[in-house]
C-alpha cells in the first residue's frame, strides 16, 4: 500500500450541524420528510390535534344511530350576561338536528330543504341573534335556541357568505343575489335593500366568500370582488387580475388574513391583493385532472385532500400565517368551519381542529430523514447525534438495512442534547416523533470516517 504524503488513510471525525430543517431544500437546512408536522422557520412541531367538540365545559357526544356527520355548526347568543350554545349538525342524508346542551338531547329540525352539502356561516341578526346559515339548494338558518328560518328557496349549489350585515348566494352559475341590511329574508330587488348583480364570467361559479368588507366570485378562470357596503345602487363589482390555473368548484374558502383555493397548478392564496401559488415548489403534489377534492378554511388554516383517484390520495394543512404546507394524514371528506371553528368526522366520531403545536395521543408526528450517507463512503461510525429545540421526543436510529430501529427518548434543549449512538453502517435512516408543545429545531451529528490524509 502507497503512504507517501496524501495518501495515508486515516479515521476521521466529521461533524454535521443543520441549524433547521426544510422539505424544499433551503441552505443550511436539512431537508426531510414530514407527516401531520408543520416546517416554520426552520423548526418542526405538531402541526394540529384532534379533540372532542366542547360546549358549556362539557364534552358534547353526538348521536351515531342518526348516521354519519358531514357538517356541523355552533351557533351561540348572549342573554343577560350568559352565552349559550347550540350544536346543530347535518348528517349524510342531509337531515338537520339541533343538540341542547342543558339536556343533552338531539331534535331533527323541520322547514329545513337541503338539496347538496351545505355551507355554513355565522350570521348576526338585528336583535343580535346569531343564526348558522345553511347555503345548500335553499338559504335557511338556524338561531341558537332552536329557531328555524328560510331566507330563500332557491341556491345555485352551496355558495353563499354573508357580509356588510347582508347575505350574499348564488342565485344561477353567474348570478349572485343579496339580502337587504339586517334583513336576510329580503332579496326583493331595491334601490336600497336586496337585489342581484350578473357577472360576465366565461364559465359557471367555482365559490364564493367573505373576506373583510368585500366578497369574492370566483370561477374557472376569473375572480371578482364585489363591494357590497351602503346602499345596493351603489354596489360595485371589478375583474382581479388573476393569471393562475383552472380553480375546482367548491375550493374556495376565507381563512382568516385571506382566501384559499384549489388550482390544476396547485394551491392558492389571495390575500385581497396578490395571487400566490403556495404549493409551487412541492414538487411531490399534483394536482392537475383530479377526481378527488374535499376542502375546508377557517382562521389562518386551509385544509385539502386530493387525488386523482378515490384510493390514492394526499391530506394537506396550509398555515396562512406561517406559509407553511404539511402533509397530513387525515380524511377530509366531512371537513367543515363554523365561523373560526373547524370540524371532521373521524372514525365515526365528530371532532375539533385545534392549532398551537397541541397534539393528540393517537396522531403520529414525525420529521424524518432516509438513507443518509452523510457524504461519505464506505462503513463509517454513528458516535452522537444531538437534537436542539424544546419539549420531548422519541428518536429512531435504523443502520444501514436493519428492519428494528434502536430507540432513544430525550428531552430537548436549545443547546443540545447528545444520544450517543455508537453504530457503524454504510447509511443511517433517522425518525423523530415529537408530542405535545415540542418544537425541534436542528440536528447534529458525529460520525468517524475513514478518508485520506
Amino acid at each position: 500500500m502507497a503512504t507517501g504524503s496524501g495518501n495515508k488513510i486515516s479515521r476521521k471525525l466529521h461533524t454535521f450541524r443543520f441549524d433547521g430543517f426544510t422539505r424544499t431544500g433551503e441552505a443550511g437546512k436539512l431537508q426531510v420528510q414530514t407527516r401531520n408536522t408543520e416546517l416554520s422557520g426552520g423548526g418542526a412541531y405538531p402541526a394540529y390535534a384532534l379533540e372532542n367538540i366542547v360546549l358549556k365545559g362539557e364534552n358534547v357526544v353526538f348521536p351515531a344511530e342518526e348516521g354519519t356527520i358531514v357538517r356541523a355548526a355552533t351557533p351561540a347568543e348572549v342573554t343577560d350576561g350568559v352565552k349559550y350554545e347550540d350544536a346543530i349538525i347535518v348528517t349524510s342524508d342531509l337531515s338537520v338536528y339541533r343538540y341542547e346542551p342543558n339536556t343533552g338531547e338531539y331534535t331533527e329540525l323541520t322547514g329545513i330543504a337541503l338539496s347538496c352539502l351545505p355551507t355554513i356561516v355565522p350570521y348576526l341578526s338585528a336583535e343580535k341573534d346569531e343564526y348558522a346559515v345553511l347555503f345548500g339548494g335553499t338559504v335557511a338558518a338556524v338561531r341558537a335556541g332552536g329557531t328555524v328560518k328560510t331566507f330563500a328557496e332557491s341556491c345555485y349549489k352551496n355558495y353563499g357568505c354573508a357580509a356588510a350585515e347582508r347575505l350574499f348566494f348564488a342565485a344561477d352559475g353567474k348570478t349572485v343575489k343579496y339580502s337587504g341590511v339586517l334583513s336576510p329574508g329580503n332579496t326583493t330587488d331595491s334601490a336600497d335593500e336586496g337585489g342581484y348583480i350578473v357577472l360576465p364570467a366565461d364559465s359557471d361559479m367555482r365559490g364564493m366568500c367573505a373576506l373583510g368588507k368585500y366578497v369574492y366570485v370566483f370561477f374557472e378562470k376569473e375572480a371578482y370582488r364585489l363591494d357590497g357596503r351602503g346602499a345596493a345602487r351603489d354596489f360595485s363589482a371589478e375583474k382581479l387580475s388573476y393569471g393562475g390555473g383552472r380553480i375546482y368548484e367548491n375550493s374556495v374558502f376565507a381563512c382568516g388574513n385571506g382566501i384559499c383555493f384549489v388550482t390544476d397548478e396547485g394551491i392558492y392564496f389571495f390575500d385581497g391583493t396578490t395571487f400566490t401559488n403556495v404549493t409551487k415548489k412541492r414538487t411531490e403534489f399534483s394536482f392537475s385532472d383530479l377526481k378527488t377534492l374535499y376542502c375546508a378554511g377557517a382562521a389562518g388554516k386551509f385544509l385539502c385532500q386530493f387525488g386523482k383517484s378515490a384510493l390514492l390520495t394526499k391530506s394537506v394543512l396550509y398555515n396562512t400565517e406561517t406559509g407553511a404546507v404539511s402533509e397530513i394524514q387525515c380524511a377530509l371528506k366531512t371537513a367543515c368551519a363554523y365561523g373560526e371553528r373547524l370540524f371532521v368526522n373521524r372514525g365515526g366520531e365528530e371532532k375539533e381542529f385545534l392549532f398551537g403545536k397541541r397534539a393528540s395521543d393517537d396522531i403520529s408526528y414525525t420529521v424524518q430523514r432516509l438513507n443518509e450517507d452523510f457524504s461519505e463512503k464506505g462503513v463509517k461510525t454513528l458516535k452522537r447525534l444531538t437534537l436542539y429545540g424544546t419539549g420531548t421526543a422519541e428518536v429512531n436510529v435504523y443502520c444501514g438495512k436493519q428492519t428494528t430501529p434502536k430507540t432513544y427518548v430525550t428531552a430537548l434543549s436549545e443547546t443540545g442534547k447528545s444520544i450517543e449512538v455508537n453504530e457503524s453502517a454504510e447509511s443511517f435512516s433517522f425518525t423523530a416523533f415529537l408530542s405535545g408543545g415540542t418544537t425541534l429545531t436542528g440536528a447534529e451529528a458525529e460520525v468517524y470516517a475513514f478518508g485520506r490524509e
